[in-house]
């Protein structure tokens, strides 16, 4: 730890978006948790589309943010965007668990379009899988390529930052849920992050991810749709979409009722895709592992103010799909610093908690 920096503060969250890049740093205080600094910039859509190219604007934004001082010290966690992220699962027998890196090595290293020697894999024990007398173990195994790891450590430390890892973001997303707590101890925490290009769902205990599936619909469908119900352009629909939001959390009057009316009925036919979606990870979910149940949604992202798409999935799903509040169940201030709600700062704080997850095993080239 840098000699300099606070021993407290936890490592600096990196959300880089599509909209917005979003800094939050947690620390601790007293017996429990606090929010050290959060902030956020704009960003240009366009960017975006290049992974590697978009992260030099990226982190020119962070550089103001940094030196308004509001955050301490220069370790930071980052993750990768998830369509760059490769997830495969894999089954095998019941063996000792000094086996068990070598025999995902092993059984995974051709089922990546690269060289794993080269790139990073991680992997997340699912559970048992039981099929006649026979007894496996599922794994989650996600890998990414070495040119875009590489990318994203030379361009942080070119701005003074060190990156305490490259993390995955359903890892940090169940980190945060796990963290907060709460749910009863029959019931699987399911997380829906909805982003402006995908979604991702994630189903994980209290101390493992055990589900996973990006399913490319989001925010920009959602105001395509918009655009296209409305004959209005898609900036207008983004614009028009952002005032239904912060409209919804107050009183409508009839005008606004009759707008948001169009407004769903335009959203219905992509929100039941995905819930289609999402009803299908549910199911492998339930016929695969027959554990604790699911009995609500946690919605999480940029999205996540969206009020039409969480009644439309609830409805489709039948079963509550919540704004989550796992960063409120975490920090006491964290309803002052986000009067409108947490949910989209949640990737970030589970960045922030990196390395308090203890059944990751993150894996090198193997010998």
């Amino acid at each position: 730890m840098t000699a300099w920096m606070k021993p407290s503060a936890y490592p600096i969250g990196i959300d880089i978006g599509t909209y917005s890049v979003k800094l939050l740093q947690l620390e601790k205080r007293g017996g429990g948790m606090a929010i050290h600094a959060a902030n956020e910039t704009p960003m240009d859509p366009a960017d975006a589309a290049d992974p590697g190219q978009g992260l030099v604007p990226a982190v020119a934004a962070i550089r103001p943010l940094l030196a308004s001082g509001q955050f301490v010290g220069k370790r930071c966690v980052v993750a990768l965007p998830p369509q760059h992220v490769q997830c495969r699962t894999l089954r095998l027998p019941r063996m000792p668990a000094a086996e068990v890196d070598q025999a995902i090595y092993w059984e995974a290293k051709d089922r990546f379009g690269f060289d794993l020697d080269a790139g990073r894999m991680a992997y997340f024990a699912s559970g048992e899988v039981r099929k006649g007398a026979e007894v496996r173990d599922e794994y989650l195994i996600f890998a990414a390529a070495p040119d875009l790891l590489a990318r994203y450590v030379e361009l942080l430390c070119g701005i003074g930052l060190e990156p305490v890892a490259i993390d995955l973001q359903p890892a940090a997303l169940a980190r945060a849920a796990q963290q907060a707590g709460g749910e009863a101890a029959d019931s699987m925490l399911a997380i829906l992050d909805i982003g402006a290009a995908g979604s991702q769902v994630v189903l994980a205990s209290q101390d493992s991810m055990i589900f996973y599936k990006y399913i490319p619909i989001g925010g920009r469908h959602f105001s395509d749709a918009v655009a296209g119900h409305l004959r209005m352009s898609v900036p207008e629909a983004v614009a028009l979409r952002n005032r239904l939001d912060v409209a919804g959390e107050k009183q409508p009057d009839d005008n606004l009722s009759s707008l948001q009316q169009a407004v769903f009925d335009a959203l219905r036919p992509t929100v039941e895709d995905l819930a289609r979606e999402i009803e299908l990870c549910l199911r492998y979910y339930a016929v695969t592992f027959r554990g604790a149940k699911v009995t609500q949604v946690c919605l999480t992202g940029g999205e996540s103010y969206c009020h039409p798409v969480a009644q439309a999935l609830s409805a489709v799903l039948s079963m509550p799909v919540l704004r989550s509040e796992h960063l409120e169940a975490m920090c006491p201030d964290a309803a002052a610093v986000f009067p409108r709600g947490s949910a989209p700062w949640a990737l970030a704080a589970g960045l922030s908690l990196h390395g308090r997850q203890k059944k990751v095993k993150l894996l090198e080239a193997a010998a």
